[in-house]
């Protein structure tokens, strides 16, 4: 049962490449390396590119891969962004670039939830995402809550929850500001979930995309900023 701090069992099935034991000295040969072992190449195409030679000075090893967790300067102002606007005291080394939202989330996903578990799945929700949860064979358990809270603003949304809980549960997904409901969840309502999730050893699955979209001097939360 993968619950925090555990993660599905299928990641620990994950192994290094046959080229991880070469890992130093490749790492030592920098961009002299002829990166065979991923089709990579350290020569330009022999014939002419349709591409301003400004830029080819400016980026000369445009045609080669980049970090898989993204670009580095990318990363760096990235983190600058969750720093200054989230309040997320990580690094570089914390952050990892997506192709979008939807990776994020299906990676999340696969990487914190095994077959046959189920996650809390706040709502009204982005409907992809009960997909995500299906393609890991696994019980997304729907949860009435956005409009719920716009009814009943002072919910014991820990109480609340606990109905849904089970002993096969890992793991919470939120969205706020929510779409389609728009509702932006305050900061006693996440500190109730979080306790909820701490209570119960919960991996929470933050899906922020909206975060710059608050209006009315509303103020935008990361749980992540919660204690632990």
């Amino acid at each position: 049962m993968p619950r925090f701090p555990h993660y599905a069992r299928r990641t620990a099935q994950l192994t290094g490449s046959v080229f991880e034991k070469f890992r130093s000295k490749m790492k030592q040969k920098g961009y002299q390396l002829v990166r065979l072992h991923i089709g990579d190449t350290y020569l330009h195409p022999y014939y002419q590119l349709p591409i301003h030679d400004e830029f080819l000075k400016k980026h000369p090893y445009f045609n080669r891969y980049c970090n898989t967790y993204g670009v580095e300067r990318l990363r760096k102002v990235l983190v600058q962004k969750v720093q200054e606007d989230n309040g997320l005291e990580i690094g570089v080394e914390n952050l990892l670039v997506t192709n979008g939202a939807t990776n994020a989330l299906s990676a999340s996903v696969m990487a914190l939830v095994d077959a046959g578990e189920e996650v809390l799945i706040l709502t009204p929700c982005w409907p992809f995402f009960r997909g995500m949860v299906k393609m890991v064979e696994a019980t997304g358990v729907e949860v009435p809550f956005y409009t719920r809270l716009f009814e009943e603003p002072d919910l014991d949304i820990e109480t609340y929850l606990e109905q849904f809980v089970s002993d096969k549960t890992v793991a919470i997904y939120l969205n706020s500001p929510n779409n389609p409901s728009g509702k932006v969840l305050t900061r006693e309502q996440f500190r109730q979930i979080a306790e909820f999730a701490r209570r119960h050893r919960l991996w929470i699955i933050s899906d922020e995309a909206y975060d710059g979209l608050t209006f009315d001097g509303r103020e935008h939360l990361s749980i992540a900023t919660f204690p632990e």
